[in-house]
């Protein structure tokens, strides 16, 4: 079993080099080095390969074989079809919502869009998108199925990845509100026009990414990350 410092510094590490990567820092197909990150960290290789491990799950780092680590880079193609199946799921999700959500629900949810528009004032879009998910993955489990939320949930931890190296959060002062909308309309039981709300919305952020493939390059990791151990 780990001892609690390993722990702590797999956690400082990890939290760090997502953070990166969320406020684009280092950007897709950058290598990350596990001798270099280990010597900016000041720590042995082990919790930094295991937090690159942590990282692959999450489809935030790519490991290619004899090649090492790489910021991952997701295909247009792949984009697309993964916006298209939450739009199809939450859409279905919306319409249960609109027969089953309670006041108390909804009034939580409508608080963290609130919260969602303070974050974009602060402009730190990195603690902007764990809100965004928070509220879409709200309003999928008002359905009450819990298997689409889990399968939502995939689906949503993915899409954060394309918004994180894509998206112009500048452009993007309609997200709150059109939260806002889609929760009054399920509480207004209009199942029909919360379904295009959703849909729209969820158009709308998609189309707002600018996609660009990028080349493999590498980074100085000391200019990113500074030691604390």
């Amino acid at each position: 079993m780990r001892n609690n410092e390993t722990i702590s510094k797999e956690d400082h590490i990890y939290n760090e080099i997502k953070s990166a990567i969320i406020n684009r820092k280092i950007g897709p197909r950058t290598h990350l080095s596990e001798k270099q990150l280990a010597e900016v960290f000041n720590v042995s290789r082990t919790p930094v390969r295991q937090v690159l491990q942590r990282l692959q799950f999450e489809k935030f780092v790519e490991i290619m074989p004899n090649r090492g680590a790489f910021i991952y880079e997701p295909t247009l193609k792949e984009i697309e079809e993964i916006f298209q199946l939450r739009g199809l799921l939450e859409v279905e999700a919306v319409r249960l919502a609109c027969q089953k959500a309670t006041k108390e629900q909804l009034e939580n949810l409508e608080m963290l869009t609130h919260k969602e528009d303070a974050l974009y004032r602060e402009d730190d879009y990195g603690k902007v998108l764990p809100i965004i998910n928070e509220i879409h993955l709200g309003i999928v489990r008002l359905s009450g199925v819990e298997l689409l939320s889990r399968f939502c949930k995939e689906l949503i931890d993915l899409t954060s990845i394309y918004l994180a190296f894509y998206d112009n959060p500048s452009k993007d002062p309609k997200g709150p509100e059109e939260h806002r909308q889609i929760i009054r309309l399920i509480r207004q039981k209009r199942e029909k026009e919360a379904q295009e709300a959703c849909l729209s919305h969820l158009t709308r952020v998609k189309d707002l990414l600018v996609y660009q493939k990028g080349k493999e390059t590498s980074t100085d990791m000391s200019n990113v990350f500074k030691p604390v151990f």
